[in-house]
This record gives structure tokens, C-alpha cells and sequence, in this order.
């Protein structure tokens, strides 16, 4: 009878924690449905919203010269050099603008592959149209190269 009242007690326990499992899984879906239409959102206009800490900016995409690492935020760098704090990470812009010919060059920048002004390979040095310049790190190199071919192309 204890055994049975064990086996009850922990097909209780194993419920309870797929019930946590599947919630938490449920969340994640969520999160990534609206990720998703986000996405879709930016993909069908020429603009990107982009939060800050007191107001969301509309900026067309074609404006912006790149991105910047700042902790946690991001700098969002514009074709007039302003400067737009945003509150999303590096890596959820480069998500969102993967199509949009945007490519992360090292870590903390990701970059507008319209807007760059010239590449030395031996330096590895790319500057932009804003005369802002970047080094390009020695992993990303090979990707950076095949990507501009394809523009190029």
C-alpha cells in the first residue's frame, strides 16, 4: 500500500514539474510569436522602431550607418551621426536586420554594408561613410568578404 502511495505521490511530482515545463515552454513561444511578427512588421516597411528609455524612435532603415555595443543596450548609429540608445541587444538587431545586408564585424558592431566607404584587407580596417572606422575580427573576415562578393555580384 506505501508503495502505491509512493508511486501516486510521485506521478504527482512528475506532473507538476511537466506542467512547469510545458508553461515555461508555452512563454518561450510567446516570445518568439512576437519576436516573429516584429520581424514581419519591419520586414514589410522601410523603417525600424527602435526603444529607448523615454521614447521610440522611427528611423528608416537605409539611414543607418550601424550598430554598437553599449553593456547590456545598444548605440544606434544614424547616417547624420546621431546617436539613438536603444534598448535592445546587439544580437536581437542583428536578428531583425539579418536581411537587410547589416553584418556583425566583431562583438560589439554591427554594421550597414551600403554604407561602408572602403575595406583594407591587409588592416583588416573597414571605414564608413561617416568616416567612422572599424577593425573587422579575424573570424568574421572570410564571412565579411563572401558577403560583399554577393552585393557586388
Amino acid at each position: 500500500m506505501t508503495d502505491f502511495l509512493n508511486n501516486i505521490q510521485n506521478a504527482r511530482i512528475h506532473i507538476k514539474e511537466l506542467q512547469e515545463a510545458i508553461d515555461n515552454n508555452l512563454q518561450k513561444i510567446c516570445l518568439l510569436e512576437s519576436q516573429v511578427q516584429e520581424l514581419l512588421k519591419i520586414r514589410q516597411s522601410s523603417t525600424i522602431p527602435i526603444k529607448g528609455i523615454s521614447k521610440i524612435n522611427f528611423v528608416p532603415i537605409n539611414q543607418i550607418q550601424y550598430f554598437k555595443a553599449n553593456q547590456s543596450y545598444t548605440n544606434v548609429i544614424t547616417e547624420r551621426h546621431n546617436i539613438i540608445l536603444a534598448t535592445k541587444s546587439i544580437r536581437e538587431f542583428e536578428a531583425l536586420l539579418d536581411d537587410y545586408f547589416f553584418f556583425k564585424i566583431n562583438k560589439s558592431v554591427l554594421i550597414n554594408t551600403h554604407k561602408i566607404h572602403s575595406f583594407s584587407k591587409k588592416s583588416n580596417q573597414i571605414i564608413m561613410n561617416n568616416n567612422d572606422s572599424f577593425e573587422i575580427s579575424r573570424r568574421r573576415k572570410c564571412e565579411f568578404l563572401s558577403v560583399i562578393d554577393r552585393i557586388l555580384k
